[in-house]
C-alpha cells in the first residue's frame, strides 16, 4: 500500500532519520519500529489520523484480490520474471492502521467509527482482532466503544471473543459506571 500525505508540498515528518511512512512501512512487515506511545503522538497529527481512517475504510477490488491468490500460487521460475508482487491487501492495511491508532490513544478518537466498521464487517480475523484491542485505547469512556466491545463477544472467531473479553476486563471499572 502507498501512503499519501494530504499535502505534498509539506515535508514529510521524521523521527530518527527515517521519514513517518518508513515506520507505517515497517510496521506493515510485523516490526514496530518504535514502541513509545508517544513518540507516535509525535509522529502523527489530525491529518495523518485522517489518512489511517482512510486505510481503515479501504477495500480491495476483485482483481487484486484473484492476482494476489494467483500469484503465490505461480511456480518460483514465474515469480522471479518481472512480475509486480501484488500490494499490500485492504486487510494488511487496517491491521497496521488499527495498531498505529491504538498508539496515538485519545487523540485518534476521530477513528472510532472506522474501527468500528472493521470489526464488524472485516473478513481477517486479525484485523478485528487488532480492531478490538485498539478501541478501549482510543476510546476509554465512549458508549459506542462498550457496545461495540460487547457486541464482539459473539464474534466467530474465539481469539477475537477472548481479545473483546479481555478489553472490557481492562475496561471494567469504567464500563460499570456507564451502566
Amino acid at each position: 500500500m502507498v501512503w499519501r500525505r494530504p499535502r505534498p508540498h509539506e515535508p514529510e515528518p521524521v523521527y530518527q532519520g527515517q521519514p513517518q511512512s518508513a515506520w507505517i512501512n515497517s510496521l506493515q512487515g510485523g516490526i514496530v519500529g518504535i514502541d513509545n506511545e508517544h513518540t507516535w503522538q509525535s509522529l502523527f497529527t489530525e491529518d495523518e489520523v485522517t489518512i489511517l481512517i482512510k486505510a481503515l475504510e479501504a477495500r480491495d477490488t476483485r482483481s487484486q484480490k484473484v492476482y494476489r491468490a494467483v500469484w503465490h500460487k505461480l511456480p518460483s521460475a514465474l515469480r522471479r520474471r518481472p512480475l509486480p508482487y501484488p500490494a499490500q491487501s485492504a486487510e494488511d492495511a487496517h491491521v497496521t492502521a488499527a495498531v498505529i491508532i491504538g498508539f496515538l490513544r485519545e487523540d485518534a478518537q476521530s477513528a472510532i467509527p472506522a474501527l468500528i466498521r472493521v470489526l464488524q464487517q472485516d473478513d481477517m480475523e486479525f484485523a478485528r482482532r487488532r480492531a478490538v484491542m485498539a478501541l478501549p485505547e482510543i476510546g476509554p469512556r465512549d458508549k459506542r466503544v462498550v457496545t461495540a466491545l460487547r457486541e464482539a463477544l459473539n464474534d466467530r472467531s474465539p481469539k477475537v471473543r477472548e481479545a473483546a473479553t479481555n478489553a472490557l476486563a481492562q475496561m471494567s471499572p469504567r464500563v460499570r459506571s456507564m451502566k
